[in-house]
């Protein structure tokens, strides 16, 4: 088996793997210790669902913010709180982590949906390319900018399937974006 056939047949995962290394180093060479403004704002929205000492969806008392993004932060929150780790880069590792999984499986199933062909190995090592140089730090902030664009092209994209389900699944993501 010879390295193009590994290549193109594990694409992906590779990419995935670069995407996520390069943005891991990146995070480690800012020095952000603190998250400002929006980022913080969603940032202490996770922690209030845990402001009375245990975890409950009640807890969550913002009457202009939804709470599905700090509920998407709440893993990185706990791993932080469990390990004592720093919360900005546990943070910022989950995201980068997330952002990495849409990059190898999200991408490519947009990609398809919306232009009824396969993504090529280089349109999306290209693709990639381009996010780390314009957007890297602003993949790595707690942000609902990204996350929502994410949610709003999976809508459409689940649209073009015409089942009941990818409908139902659809308008989820649409409430969600």
């Amino acid at each position: 088996m010879n390295f193009k056939s590994i290549y193109f047949s594990h694409f992906r995962i590779i990419q995935g793997a670069i995407f996520f290394l390069v943005l891991i180093l990146l995070v480690f060479n800012n020095t952000y210790a603190i998250f400002r403004y929006d980022c913080r704002l969603y940032w202490e929205l996770t922690h209030q669902f845990e402001s009375t000492g245990k975890f409950n969806l009640l807890n969550f008392n913002e009457a202009l913010r939804g709470y599905l993004f700090p509920m998407l932060l709440v893993p990185a929150l706990k791993v932080s709180q469990w390990f004592g780790w720093n919360e900005v880069i546990s943070c910022r590792i989950y995201l980068v982590c997330l952002l990495s999984i849409f990059y190898s499986y999200g991408l490519p199933f947009l990609y398809r949906s919306l232009f009824n062909r396969l993504m090529h190995p280089f349109i999306h090592a290209f693709l990639g390319l381009v996010f780390i140089l314009l957007w890297w730090e602003y993949f790595t902030l707690p942000l609902t900018d990204i996350t929502g664009f994410i949610m709003l092209l999976l809508a459409f994209s689940l649209l073009k399937k015409k089942q009941l389900v990818f409908v139902l699944f659809s308008g989820a993501c649409l409430y969600a974006s």
